[in-house]
């Protein structure tokens, strides 16, 4: 992957991010897409932030360190829930977090491999 890419996969990641908590920490009347269903809002939510994610550093593989941090991020966001008068803590939307990175490793990411200007961010050799 060029630079450039990666910078523009950074900035998605923080924009993502800084979304994802703001919806997360807002009264449920002013989520968008809440009558999708919670569950699938917060397992297609980390599955956008670990493509994201991903990309965004391409040097490093999609293992432990990249998943823990998503991880540390979703119970982060089920914290902070919990004190707001209005939400509540839930480990079932934490586990939905992790469906939607376990969705990336296993089904986004081949079909992402298929992509010709995405495949190189699998290749060792572009990053020597």
């Amino acid at each position: 992957m060029h630079r450039t890419q990666t910078t523009l996969f950074r900035i998605a990641l923080l924009i993502a991010t800084v979304a994802i908590a703001h919806f997360a920490t807002a009264p449920l009347e002013a989520v968008p897409f809440v009558g999708l269903g919670d569950k699938v809002l917060h397992v297609g939510a980390f599955l956008v932030l670990a493509s994201m994610l991903d990309f965004s550093f391409p040097s490093t593989a999609f293992g432990a360190g990249k998943v823990a941090a998503l991880l540390a991020y979703g119970i982060a966001i089920e914290i902070v829930q919990h004190y707001l008068p209005f939400r509540s803590f839930s480990l079932l939307d934490w586990l939905a977090d992790a469906a939607g990175i376990a969705l990336y490793v296993a089904a986004a990411t081949p079909i992402l491999k298929r992509i010709p200007w995405l495949q190189r961010r699998w290749e060792p050799q572009a990053f020597q």
